[in-house]
């Protein structure tokens, strides 16, 4: 069964359509506001009838970010990050995902990886979706979804690598300890690979998680000639099982879509069980 992804970077809006045999981009445009990226959804799903959607996202408002929570009940710690993120975002309404990196660090504290986003904006996906009985897989942070997928890292540097993983225009520097594990990631443009900006760029990545975890990862420099094949990410891409956790849409519009898609199926059950039953009386006549 073929699969419809979206990815919305920054200003760039790609869909694509996968399957068994491959990745194939179906439509592209420009989105430089949630408006825009309704009507261009609008207008592709006019045009190639979506049944399921899954949304990768990096554009500036989503923010991602470290937090580290002493080891308690989990259902404390959350209420701990749901504190915080009142303190950060202030009264602004935001969707938070959350997953505890599983690194070892301080015995009395473990570092959760945020993901956060307007709520207007995970609110807006999930209500096109309903509204075009599409169903909705989620809304994930495209970056920390590439550091899923990489499955060129072997072995790691004894004190940790920096290495890049490129789609469509732009790319990451990604950082991870010596298991190999997630550390933290920054944005680079296509202009920017090969060039001193790059380095640049890994050396502030490299300082910060020095910082945090006390790790000093190598840079795996990136031959600027090597072009990214975005079709097999792609293909990777829509195989991932992130989880609910990481999900950018909350819990309250994903079970309105689980009820809704519910109600049409047992319509759809109860309209064929009610012809079949006609059918079986007007046989029977």
């Amino acid at each position: 069964m073929a699969h419809t992804t979206l990815i919305w970077d920054h200003h760039t809006v790609r869909i694509w359509r996968t399957s068994r045999s491959g990745a194939s981009l179906i439509q592209e445009g420009e989105a430089q506001d949630l408006t825009a990226l309704l009507a261009l959804l609008d207008r592709a799903e006019e045009t190639f009838q979506f049944g399921r959607l899954l949304v990768y996202l990096d554009i500036p408002a989503l923010d991602h970010h470290l937090e580290r929570v002493p080891k308690m009940a989990p259902k404390l710690q959350q209420q701990l990050l749901v504190q915080r993120k009142l303190k950060l975002y202030g009264d602004e309404e935001r969707s938070l995902a959350s997953i505890e990196m599983g690194l070892q660090g301080e015995a009395t504290h473990q570092f959760y990886f945020i993901s956060s986003l307007p709520h207007e904006i995970a609110s807006a996906l999930s209500d096109w979706a309903l509204r075009n009985a599409v169903l909705l897989d989620g809304v994930y942070s495209l970056p920390y979804a590439l550091t899923c997928i990489d499955d060129t890292l072997v072995a790691t540097d004894a004190q940790g690598v920096i290495h890049y993983r490129g789609l469509g225009d732009a790319g990451y520097l990604i950082a991870r300890d010596p298991a190999g594990k997630l550390l933290f990631f920054s944005r680079l443009t296509a202009q920017d690979l090969g060039t001193e900006q790059m380095d640049s760029s890994a050396r502030r990545l490299g300082l910060f998680v020095e910082q945090e975890f006390g790790v000093n990862p190598q840079f795996q420099g990136h031959d600027a000639t090597e072009s990214s094949d975005d079709a097999a990410t792609m293909s990777l891409l829509s195989k991932l099982k992130l989880g609910a956790s990481l999900d950018l849409v909350p819990r309250g519009l994903r079970t309105r879509q689980r009820i809704v898609q519910f109600r049409h199926r047992a319509f759809a059950c109860l309209c064929i069980h009610s012809n079949l039953r006609s059918l079986s009386n007007h046989t029977a006549d």
